[in-house]
């Protein structure tokens, strides 16, 4: 059974020290050291949470196998709030994006939304068609379905006035308006993207790369190179 109270979802967000390589060694120790905790109580509630923490650095290490094994073991524990289902199935789409199992992907992340709509779990709805967008129609080449999700992951974002959300769908609809030819569709968000980046940041780059994109289309190979650089 899923719990979907609101004042019980447990807050999962990223550890901030996933950020820096130097500090991963870190971070999945004292992940392992709080999973190990959980199991000793046998608290099914901190059991998840520590699953999916350990699951997520394990995912950040390439290491798709264990990350699989471990979301897969949130999802066999019962009566936990709906929040760390979603999260679980978040991680085994990333899995199964990051190696090529495409219809595997596109499934778990529909589980994932479908889930977080129900809860009203927004960041994870949001992940979900953002993941949909660049983890399964952006690879397979279905760019007007990459379009499709992510402007819904953004209409999301918007209503619930979650700015910090709207990068990532900004990049895949730069992208995927880029590809298709819709030259004017792509500055706009381009634009849109680079009032709300921070400079030096991920989205800074994919920004620079798809405006050096632009140039070299138009034959100004100078501006597009040190766009690249």
């Amino acid at each position: 059974m899923v719990s979907s109270g609101t004042s019980s979802r447990p807050q999962i967000e990223e550890d901030p020290a996933l950020d820096a390589s130097d500090e991963i060694g870190v971070a999945l120790q004292r992940a392992l050291k709080a999973l190990e905790t959980a199991e000793s109580q046998r608290d099914p509630l901190s059991l998840g949470v520590a699953l999916i923490r350990v699951a997520r650095i394990r995912y950040r290490l390439c290491q798709y196998e264990t990350s699989e094994k471990l979301a897969q073991e949130v999802l066999s524990l019962n009566s936990l709030p709906g929040a760390l289902y979603a999260d679980a199935w978040h991680i085994l789409a990333n899995c199964s994006s990051s190696t090529g199992h495409y219809s595997q992907t596109e499934a778990a992340y529909r589980h994932e939304a479908d889930l977080a709509r129900e809860i009203g779990y927004h960041r994870a709805h949001i992940a979900a068609l953002h993941g949909l967008a660049g983890g399964v129609y952006i690879p397979c080449g279905e760019f007007d379905l990459a379009l499709q999700a992510d402007e819904e992951a953004l209409e999301i974002a918007s209503k619930h006035n979650r700015q910090d959300l709207f990068l990532f769908p900004l990049v895949t609809i730069a992208i995927a308006s880029q590809v298709t030819g819709r030259r004017t569709r792509a500055e706009e968000t381009l634009d849109r993207l680079d009032s709300l980046i921070l400079p030096g940041s991920v989205a800074h780059g994919y920004s620079l790369c798809l405006r050096g994109n632009l140039a070299f289309l138009d034959g100004d190979r100078e501006t597009a190179q040190a766009l690249y650089q």
